[in-house]
Formats: structure tokens, C-alpha cells, sequence
């Protein structure tokens, strides 16, 4: 098997021999090719052999170019053999808790350390063969996203519940050792790896430093589909403020000793416990920010200097987020004038309403908000966060954003950034 090609970039190599989408990339010089690493190691040289497989035939290409030159080819999934699946059991596994409906892409226990390594997607280490081990030292595949949760053989057997829990902590040090590096998350379940596991779990990744680059921590998500899964407590006020107690006593005492603060709290554990966030430059480099590390902190700073730009404009518009940024949004607002723009904040009816993020916003969720607002009926501009859609703009419960629009008379705005933001009120509100 090789990578089925999803597009080819005008006036690239590829385009030139005549690739389109729907070819199989299968073989360069002679090498299958197992994923996109595979294929990005064995096309670097400037003259190669490229096998295809297409609905006529398999063609082979002799292509010169110059020393790691792009062949323009664009894949439909970095793996070509199959995503490797988790041979754990978590007892906090998002996807054992899906509902009906939700998205295909989240319904699969990847735990494929090739993702890791390409998109920064969090794995166990725990199915790895001494092959594995062997091709992430000899091709340095560093760094590598690793979930911890737990360094307690106790706590880790039983959130873990598998087998190999001891496997991925051996295959840690192992690739430690071979100078590896990593970013590890905890995923803080209240009563177990919280208190002093959290605080000796962060210790024993400190000892690994510099090869563990930082750590993250998380709060366990929990939806309403757990029948028949294990009993789990949701992080509350009085958990997430315990957390952060025992991670700034962490930072204080790492710092000096590491020179990085190296464990960093998640953002919803300061909302959770009605504190305010670090300053930004104690995210340091903000290592964890697709993981919801320091995200809030750089975005609302930028946010309120975009609207103070804004005076003068006249609403009304609407924001739509989740929960845990609805009062952030509101406060950020204050400096346009009252009634300018509404927060619309969305309960999560689908997944339950212990899920705030907004990228976990169903689509028929902002759509039963609109409608208990009025929104879907008015005339204006709505803006709505990317990160509650995937590429295929869908939300996670599969409805599309063409169908919120579809439902929707005001018209909507996708925002990434707050220069996003700041745009589409900008253009919409002067309309007004």
C-alpha cells in the first residue's frame, strides 16, 4: 500500500509529470512507502525512481530535481498502512464516550507515534516493536507528544487499565536516553492522579529534562455517554484550584533548578477555579498551545487592542463560543459600546454541559442557541470560532456549517484570530 494523492500543486514537479488526485504513490527507489515520513526521506535526493499506481497501470517516473525539492503531491492521510490503534483501555477515553453521530475522524483509538511525531497528536508509547524503537532513534523522530497521566505504577495501572501501562514509561527512557525529545500531558482524573501523584509524576519527567521539554496538564473530559464506563469525577473549582497549587509550587521550585517553568496548566483549569491567567511570558514558549496551554492569555490580550480600534462602530452582531469563554468574550467587549455585540454562549446539550471548550460546540447546539436568541431570524453578522470545525466544516456532531447557514439568516463569519474577529465586526458593523 502506499499514500493516495488528494492534490497535486499547480506548476509543481508532479503537476508537470501529469499526477492528479486518486494515484497511489507506492515505491521510490525501490522502497515501499509506509507514510509520509517514508515518502518525505526517500524523495529528498535529487534523482529518483517514484512508483505509481494508477487506474491504468503502475508508471514509474525518473525524476531529476534539485536536492530535496518538492514534488508538490499532497496526501490524503500521512499514513499509508493504517493508523495504528491504542491497545489501552483509558478509563477517561474520549472515544468511549462518544455520542450519536459524532464525526468519524474522532471515533478512532489512534495511538500511531508517526502522528505524533507529523501533527503533534498525544500517544502512550505503549505499542511499540524494538522496530519502532530502532526508526525513531535512527531517524530521529523527535519530538514526540506523550501521554504520561502517571507515574505511580498504582495510578497508572488503573487509568491505563492495560497490560503494556509499563511499557510506555520503559519506551519513554528508552528514547530519552537516545536523545529523543518530548512534550508530555497528564490528563488530571480527581482522585487518582491528582495531589501528590500529580506532584511526583511531574518530578520523575523533570528528571528527564532536558529530553522532556515540558508538561502539560490537563482536566479530564467527561461527557454524558458513560453508561457502563467507570465512575469518574469532573474537575471542579476546588480541584482545579488544588492543581494549580501544586504546579506553581512545581514552577517555583523547577525553574531555577531547569531554568523553564516546565509543568504548564491548562487554560479551563484557571477558569475552573476563577483565577486569572499567567502573564504571557510565563507560558515561556508557549510549548503546549495546541493543547489548550496558553491559548486564552495571548488571544484576549490581542483581542481587547483590536476592538479598542473599533470605536465609534454600532451593532448589534453576535459572537458564538463555548461556555468557559462566554465571560471572557463579555469582559474583552466592554470596550465597545453596550448592546454592540452579543455573546451567545452555547450549552453543550449534545456532548453535556460538563463540556465548555468551544471546539467541542455542536452544530445543532449553536443552532438551538441561535434560535433561543433570536439570532437565526435577524438580519447581521454572526461569527463562529474554526476551531469547532474540522477541514470539512463540519462540527462535531457531524452537522455542517453550509447547514447552519442554511438555517440562518444572519450571515457567518468563520474566525481564526482576532484579527478575524476584529475584520468581520469591523466590515459588518460599519454596514450597519
Amino acid at each position: 500500500m502506499g499514500g493516495i494523492v488528494a492534490a497535486v500543486e499547480d506548476g509543481s514537479i508532479a503537476a508537470e509529470l501529469g499526477l492528479r488526485a486518486g494515484d497511489e504513490v507506492i515505491a521510490i527507489d525501490g522502497h515501499p512507502l509506509r507514510d509520509l515520513i517514508d515518502y518525505r526521506f526517500h524523495s529528498s535526493e535529487s534523482e529518483i525512481e517514484m512508483l505509481v499506481r494508477r487506474a491504468t497501470g503502475e508508471v514509474l517516473f525518473e525524476i531529476e530535481k534539485d536536492w530535496s525539492e518538492d514534488l508538490g503531491l499532497h496526501f490524503t492521510c500521512p499514513v499509508f498502512d493504517g493508523v495504528r490503534e491504542c491497545n489501552n483501555r483509558c478509563v477517561f477515553c474520549f472515544v468511549d464516550q462518544a455520542a450519536p453521530g459524532m464525526r468519524e475522524s474522532v471515533r478512532i483509538h489512534d495511538d500511531d507515534y508517526r502522528l505524533s511525531f507529523l501533527a503533534g497528536n498525544f500517544v502512550t508509547l505503549t505499542n511499540l516493536g524494538e522496530d519502532d524503537l530502532r526508526r525513531i532513534v535512527e531517524w530521529r523522530l523527535s519530538p514526540l507528544y506523550v501521554s504520561v497521566h502517571a507515574t505511580d505504577p498504582k495510578a497508572r495501572a488503573r487509568l491505563l487499565r492495560s497490560p503494556h501501562h509499563e511499557a510506555g514509561l520503559r519506551n519513554l527512557r528508552h528514547l530519552a536516553d537516545a536523545g529523543i525529545d518530548f512534550h508530555c500531558q497528564i490528563v488530571l482524573c480527581p482522585g487518582i492522579n491528582d495531589g501528590s501523584v500529580l506532584e511526583s509524576t511531574v518530578r520523575e519527567l523533570a528528571a528527564l529534562h532536558p529530553r522532556v521539554l515540558s508538561v502539560g496538564v490537563v482536566p479530564v473530559g467527561l461527557t454524558a455517554f458513560r453508561q457502563g464506563l467507570a465512575f469518574l469525577r469532573p474537575v471542579g473549582p476546588t480541584e482545579a484550584r488544588h492543581a494549580l497549587e501544586v504546579i506553581d509550587r512545581l514552577q517555583r521550585e523547577l525553574y531555577p533548578a531547569l531554568g523553564t517553568r516546565f509543568a504548564f496548566a491548562a487554560d479551563e483549569l484557571y477558569i475552573q477555579a476563577g483565577r486569572e491567567f499567567p502573564d504571557l511570558e510565563e507560558y515561556e514558549e508557549l510549548p503546549q498551545v495546541e493543547n489548550g496551554i496558553g491559548l486564552c492569555r495571548p488571544f484576549f490580550d490581542e483581542l481587547g487592542a483590536v476592538l479598542g480600534r473599533l470605536d465609534g462602530v454600532r451593532g448589534p452582531r453576535a459572537i458564538v463560543t463555548g461556555t468557559a469563554a462566554a465571560p471572557l468574550f463579555r469582559e474583552a467587549l466592554g470596550a465597545l459600546p453596550s448592546g454592540a455585540v452579543e455573546v451567545i454562549a452555547v450549552e453543550n446539550r449534545y456532548l453535556g454541559p460538563s463540556v465548555t471548550v468551544a471546539g467541542l460546540m455542536a452544530g445543532q447546539d449553536i443552532l438551538a442557541a441561535l434560535e433561543r436568541t433570536g439570532w437565526h431570524c435577524r438580519p447581521g453578522s454572526i461569527l463562529i470560532p474554526a476551531v469547532a470545525l474540522n477541514h470539512e466544516e463540519l462540527f462535531i456532531d457531524s452537522v455542517s456549517l453550509a447547514q447552519v447557514r442554511e438555517r440562518t439568516l444572519a450571515s457567518i463569519h468563520v474566525t481564526t484570530t482576532p484579527e478575524d474577529v476584529g475584520a468581520a465586526l469591523r466590515a459588518r458593523l460599519e454596514e450597519a
